[in-house]
């Protein structure tokens, strides 16, 4: 999915689980989390059961949605939701912004 609808380079899934599952370990301890390839907009969660979603504010919908269809055969799972970083001028840091160059992946504008 993350590649479906982007137009810019993304780095394959082993990558990207790799640098989840260090930062996972570094910031929280865990060496053993699940982390789950998505293929569509539910993914996994409404035939499995899960603890957790982690989501940002512009996919709390879908998380929503996800916990008020189907989850009431499953354990409920909690919505974590994710506060977004700030750039140096004030809009979020994302991964576009950073490929296209505008600013580094600490937030400092590169381009004006």
């Amino acid at each position: 999915m993350a590649r479906g609808s982007r137009t810019r380079n993304v780095r394959d899934f082993e990558t990207r689980e790799k640098n989840l599952r260090d930062i996972v370990l570094r910031c929280f301890g865990v060496k053993d989390a699940r982390i789950t390839k998505i293929i569509d907009q539910c993914g996994p969660s409404i035939y499995e059961d899960f603890d957790f979603i982690v989501v940002s504010l512009e996919t709390l919908p879908m998380a929503e949605k996800i916990t008020d269809c189907g989850k009431e055969k499953l354990v409920a799972m909690q919505i974590s939701v994710i506060e977004y970083k700030l750039a140096q001028d004030q809009v979020r840091i994302s991964s576009t912004r950073v490929s296209e160059g505008k600013i580094d992946r600490h937030g400092k504008i590169l381009i004006g």
